[in-house]
């Protein structure tokens, strides 16, 4: 299959989630085992991908593994009521941050690895209509990008860039 068609087969599988709601302190996440893309809610073309490990916002516009931008939401490693995103393209690897760089990360027993890898599910810090993601080992610190694309936990992010879509893969 050509990159093109991946990426049309990806568009007409894609439904923006709405109506999901943050979870109430204590409970468990209604996500947990959906398959989402996580989306700019500013820039629409882009979403969180990863190269080498590291994670990166891609233009979904131009051609790419469609699989490198979807992620299995789970129960959070470090605590049940979060969540962690599994990367789709590479089973068994995390979104988690290591040095505050958002990157994948095998899973690990060590609790370290497992606290990197989770995260608080909030209504989007630059509109509440998007979701924001605070690390769970690091409160106040946000999943955001950078005006160069890296993606980094950071406790002053600019609120736009610190503000996503969830995406629901659909069959």
């Amino acid at each position: 299959m050509s990159a093109k068609c991946a990426f049309i087969s990806l568009s007409l599988l894609l439904m923006t989630v709405s109506g999901w709601s943050s979870p109430a302190r204590g409970k468990s996440s209604p996500w947990v085992g959906k398959t989402v893309v996580i989306q700019s809610f500013t820039e629409p073309v882009q979403y969180l991908g990863q190269r080498a490990m590291l994670c990166l916002m891609v233009d979904r516009s131009k051609p790419m593994d469609t699989r490198a931008v979807q992620y299995k939401i789970v129960r959070g490693l470090a605590d049940p009521r979060r969540i962690s995103f599994e990367s789709v393209a590479h089973s068994g690897a995390y979104l988690g941050h290591w040095g505050f760089r958002l990157r994948l990360q095998l899973k690990s027993d060590d609790a370290v690895s497992r606290a990197n890898a989770t995260f608080e599910v909030l209504p989007g810090l630059g509109n509440e209509k998007g979701f924001s993601f605070v690390a769970f080992n690091y409160p106040g610190f946000f999943i955001a990008a950078k005006d160069n694309g890296e993606v980094w936990i950071t406790d002053n992010p600019k609120k736009e860039k610190a503000t996503f879509n969830l995406v629901r893969l659909t069959k």
